[in-house]
């Protein structure tokens, strides 16, 4: 029998491999669309006692893992549009990111890597790659490595910010926008919950008072934001606007 020792921050798991199987006391994120795929993988695990939490996209991943500690996380890259925000993903966490492919190239292998995953693979759901990924598993723990800083991000619906990175992501792929775009987005989705004035916002975005015409430049900077964080949402924007007020954050 091996066992491994395993440390994920304060979390101590001991991982057993024996002709048996592998027994586990923590479970894995899993970030995977495809129910039927992930219930195969899932019952592979759970006969080797290793749990897991299933989400369906790249942002709800990220939400989980800055608020949990995983033994690994799991990207399915066969339906999982990944890329855009593995780096934000290895920016927030130390658990081991492994990348799930049953389409290999060295190409994508190589920007994984370069990106935050720690093993990209063609995984068959065999003991052999479960021993593999607990062997990966241990090595990366030992490191023991600590993040410095605390990684801020905002989430609301299907739309991800990380004020540290400027980065905007909706339904897993990022946005560009402006610096007053985003100094707006950031502003109205970090007082979720109050509404705003135009005044009010005008004057913490652009830096200085504005007696005329800020309702204007308020509106017409917000329009443009719309459009891009929107998509086909039009009929239900995020940033709901408040008659003769301002705009406040939509709830649901």
């Amino acid at each position: 029998m091996i066992s491994l020792s395993i440390k994920i921050y304060a979390v101590t798991a001991v991982v057993a491999i024996s002709e048996g199987g592998v027994t586990v006391s923590i479970a894995y994120l899993a970030i995977e669309k495809d129910i039927t795929v992930h219930d195969k993988e899932k019952a592979l695990w759970h006969k080797c006692g290793v749990s897991n939490i299933r989400v369906d996209s790249m942002t709800a991943g990220i939400e989980k893992a800055i608020n949990n500690q995983f033994l690994f996380i799991v990207i399915n890259a066969d339906n999982i549009n990944y890329m855009p925000e593995l780096e934000s993903l290895r920016a927030i966490t130390n658990d081991p990111i492994f990348i799930a492919t049953s389409t290999f190239t060295i190409e994508e292998q190589v920007k994984a890597l370069h990106n935050g995953a720690d093993f990209y693979w063609n995984f068959s759901g065999s003991e052999n790659n479960m021993k593999t990924i607990l062997a990966v598993i241990h090595r990366i723990n030992e490191r023991a490595k600590q993040l410095k800083t605390p990684v801020q991000l905002i989430t609301h619906r299907n739309i991800l910010v990380l004020p540290s990175y400027r980065q905007v992501f909706v339904n897993d792929k990022e946005v560009e926008l402006t610096k007053i775009e985003f100094d707006i987005l950031y502003y109205i989705m970090s007082n979720n919950g109050h509404v705003l004035s135009y005044e009010q916002i005008f004057y913490d975005v652009w830096g200085y008072e504005c007696d005329e015409l800020t309702d204007e430049v308020v509106k017409s900077a917000i329009k443009r934001l719309r459009k891009k964080i929107d998509g086909e949402e039009k009929h239900n924007s995020l940033i709901q606007n408040v008659r003769g007020v301002g705009y406040k954050i939509r709830k649901g």
